[in-house]
């Protein structure tokens, strides 16, 4: 259903400008028929063959021939497959409403720990860009200042 679900936990993912950020597969290979060694199945890596599903992530899709939708879930100790029924237009606005209504994200819902090993790394580039960022912004800012100087002599 999304980009990010299969593979969704903390520990999957990575930073972007010190921002933590999930894992995602890549859809032109997550759904081969195939398994190739020689393809990237995620952005990470993580992912290492076609639709596999890591710890703390599921997968959802559509069986046409029963209506209902399904979930491969990841969230305990082993895999479970959840039949989350028949999606009602009428009750749900859109397909990622219902999927979120039937899905729990242990990770998501009460935040990361601070201990998470992957919000502290993210936390830590943060403090370490800061000084950097802060500095680039105030040069920015006298630049516009003198281009508006400028502009006005």
């Amino acid at each position: 259903m999304e980009v990010c679900d299969p593979s969704e936990a903390a520990q999957f993912g990575y930073s972007v400008n010190d921002v933590l950020v999930s894992d995602f597969y890549t859809p032109r290979r997550f759904f081969d028929p195939v398994h190739s060694i020689a393809t990237r199945y995620s952005f990470t890596g993580a992912i290492e063959r076609p639709r596999q599903v890591l710890r703390g992530g599921y997968l959802s899709w559509h069986d046409p021939k029963s209506d209902h939708w399904w979930q491969q879930v990841w969230f305990g100790a082993r895999k479970e497959y959840r039949d989350l029924g028949v999606f009602d237009v009428a009750k749900h606005r859109s397909i990622r409403a219902f999927i979120d209504s039937k899905t729990e994200h242990p990770g998501i819902d009460k935040g990361l720990p601070k201990s998470d090993r992957s919000l502290r790394a993210a936390v830590q580039a943060g403090k370490e860009t800061a000084k950097s960022a802060a500095s680039k912004a105030a040069s920015w800012r006298e630049q516009y200042r003198a281009a508006i100087e400028a502009s006005r002599s």
